[in-house]
């Protein structure tokens, strides 16, 4: 896992009170894929971290994103309205094609409620250290049941493409 994921499971946990502004706002769940522009970089990925994490603070979005150098696989949770606009921003995003939502609900609560974007990058294909499936079972452990279908399946495919 990378740096900034490592522990994400030990953080991890349903909270059921909304900790934001507005404590009345029902939290929703929205699960996407996309695929990385071609030639996209670890700098456009930074930047996309940093500013999703400034803004996701300011409007009270949490969420995980997993990349693989490949695609984008991302949670995010907050109030329905905010979520429709960050959707809208990351499609209008050039280093996004092809995105796909894969589900959306009404939540008891976060399951990320620490992280306004926890992040992996995580690995495909090394001999070394833990498998694709493993890195992101370490990381959606406390997600509820489809929200962890949607992060290993993703793994299993990957890892089965490797």
């Amino acid at each position: 896992l990378s740096s900034n994921a490592q522990g994400f499971a030990l953080h991890s946990r349903c909270v059921r009170a909304n900790p934001w502004k507005d404590k009345s706002v029902a939290i929703e769940q929205m699960t996407y894929i996309s695929t990385a522009s071609p030639g996209i970089t670890n700098a456009d990925v930074e930047s996309i971290l940093l500013k999703s994490r400034h803004g996701n603070r300011e409007s009270g979005v949490t969420g995980m994103l997993l990349f693989d150098g490949r695609r984008f696989l991302q949670q995010l949770e907050g109030a329905g309205e905010t979520l429709e606009l960050v959707l809208a921003r990351i499609r209008r995003d050039p280093r996004h094609r092809a995105l796909v939502v894969l589900g959306r609900r009404v939540a008891d609560c976060r399951m990320f409620p620490n992280w306004q974007m926890a992040y992996s990058r995580v690995t495909v294909g090394e001999q070394k250290g833990p498998t694709l499936v493993e890195q992101v079972e370490a990381m959606v452990g406390p997600a509820s049941p489809d929200v962890a279908a949607h992060f290993m399946g993703f793994a299993r495919l990957r890892g089965a493409a490797a």
